[in-house]
């Protein structure tokens, strides 16, 4: 009977043993000032990329480096004599050379490179020269986005055609060169989720470029917008003798509203009343994607959830009319998703009961 208590003994302080060696991995922080994540290892001869050191929820990687020349650069960046690290995976980069410069810019003598979102692999900046390139200012604050050489531009790290001397960046969504119109798109890849392209799109007008707003522009007497509803629209005018922002989506003309880059020629700017993000009205006419819901009344319109609406007489989905449905009881129900008028029972428009 001893015997076996002694061996239940020496189980559990083995237990507690490597409970304690699994739950204390991570050791001092190596350079707490410049980076939260790396550490040296609590007692083994490793060192340890964990972000901000919360190993058992988000990221735990050990890795072996020379402990004389190993210094931290940023939070992720870090390098010994002969490599370069990042997470603490080795990277293919000039690990003598390799800085983080002043705009956090991760570089060596020869190449720039892009940190990626997820991976284990920081990219290369093809072509981009190491001693000019640099972040471009947008509206008196540095650009996460754009960055150019003495020789090139570039957008989330790859360069785009252009002409360099007379490009410029317009907004968040448009830019020009002396030649082209181009729309600034997002578009995923693997290991870079924040990528975006540069699509040209169509010959530019004469005249100055100037925003408008993140989305509109003016060139000469053109109107250009590119938005999540329109990926891209020029509008030509004789002339534009006066231009107001509304919002994002919508701005008036010589006194006409165009939304999401549509003219709506019918609509009287000075009733305009924003419904919520698709339905718009004025005093006469209400619009659902900016096209006219016909036999509307404006005056008792109203939106109680997105998609749908309802005035005096009819309730709608999607600015087409629900028939049968009763608007004095009609309501919508957040958790199921389901509308009702006491009666009958729709789905996304559909009638289910």
């Amino acid at each position: 009977m001893k015997t076996f208590l002694v061996l239940l003994l020496i189980c559990f302080l083995i237990i507690l043993a490597l409970g304690f060696l699994f739950f204390h991995r991570i050791g001092e922080p190596i350079d707490p000032t410049r980076s939260k994540s790396y550490y040296r290892h609590a007692w083994k001869d490793k060192f340890v990329h964990s972000m901000m050191g919360n190993w058992f929820e988000l990221s735990y990687s050990e890795f072996e480096a020379d402990k004389k020349t190993f210094r931290v650069l940023s939070e992720d960046f870090a390098k010994d004599n002969t490599t370069v690290f990042w997470w603490g995976q080795p990277q293919l980069a000039d690990a003598q050379t390799f800085e983080i410069d002043s705009f956090r810019t991760p570089k060596d003598r020869q190449r720039v490179y892009l940190a990626p979102d997820y991976g284990d692999k920081i990219f290369v900046v093809e072509g981009a020269h190491p001693d000019s390139y640099k972040p471009i200012r947008m509206n008196n604050k540095l650009s996460g986005d754009w960055y150019k050489d003495d020789r090139a531009f570039y957008l989330t790290g790859k360069q785009v055609l252009t002409d360099y001397h007379s490009f410029e960046i317009v907004n968040e969504t448009l830019s020009a060169d002396k030649n082209y119109v181009y729309v600034i798109k997002p578009e995923s890849i693997t290991g870079l989720s924040r990528n975006k392209v540069l699509v040209r799109q169509a010959k530019r007008p004469s005249g100055e470029c100037k925003a408008l707003n993140a989305n509109y522009a003016k060139i000469g007497n053109a109107i250009i917008l590119s938005n999540w509803k329109t990926d891209f629209a020029m509008l030509p005018f004789a002339t534009i003798d006066s231009v107001s922002v509304i919002d994002e989506r919508r701005i008036i003309v010589n006194g006409k509203l165009l939304s999401d880059g549509v003219l709506l020629p019918d609509f009287d700017v000075n009733s305009f009343v924003n419904l919520d993000r698709d339905h718009i009205r004025d005093s006469k006419y209400v619009y659902y994607n900016n096209k006219k819901i016909e036999g509307a009344d404006a005056a008792t319109f109203e939106v109680p959830y997105e998609d749908y609406s309802k005035d005096k007489n009819h309730v709608y989905f999607k600015g087409m009319v629900l028939a049968g449905v009763n608007p004095s009881s009609f309501s919508y129900q957040y958790n199921t998703g389901i509308a009702t008028d006491g009666q009958h029972q729709y789905k996304d428009g559909v009638k289910i009961k």
